[in-house]
């Protein structure tokens, strides 16, 4: 066992329980947006999801990394359903701008990701809190570009 895999084992043995398994409701995202009121209803949605890899405790930083690497894969998940149910519409020209737009927004916000991450380091930050923020920002583009696809072109 390597190192850094003794490390994440015993910071998920230390850990709360809701801390290692996130669970990402994708629905219940999807209902809180139709439900609530205001332009920010969208970003106030996703960051709720993301409520339980926030409230991971900073001195087991491993934790909140597989929170928010656990999330980010449901939402890419749902990034590929929606893409394919975009595919299977009969709105081919609809459709294709619609996931253009979200790939291309999608690697704009990372690279913004990348470009924090980098600030960062500059700075007298601890590594394992950029970690910590990089992994939030990727879950975060994810979340949102799921959100988008999710929306669009339904009747």
């Amino acid at each position: 066992m390597t190192f850094r895999a003794a490390l994440l084992a015993l910071a998920l043995a230390a850990s709360p329980a809701s801390a290692q398994s996130p669970e990402v409701d994708l629905e219940a995202i999807v209902a809180c947006v139709q439900n609530a009121a205001g332009g920010s209803a969208a970003a106030r949605c996703i960051e709720a999801s993301l409520t339980p890899c926030d409230s991971v405790q900073y001195e087991t930083p491993a934790v909140a990394l597989l929170c928010y690497q656990t999330a980010r894969a449901t939402f890419d998940e749902g990034i590929t359903a929606e893409r394919q149910r975009l595919a299977a519409l009969d709105k081919p020209v609809d459709a294709g701008f619609v996931t253009v737009n979200a790939r291309y927004d999608m690697l704009g916000a990372l690279l913004e990701c990348d470009r924090d991450e980098d600030i960062s380091l500059l700075g007298d930050h601890q590594p394992q809190d950029v970690a910590r923020a990089k992994a939030r920002c990727l879950t975060s583009v994810s979340a949102v570009t799921w959100l988008k696809l999710r929306l669009a072109l339904r009747e």
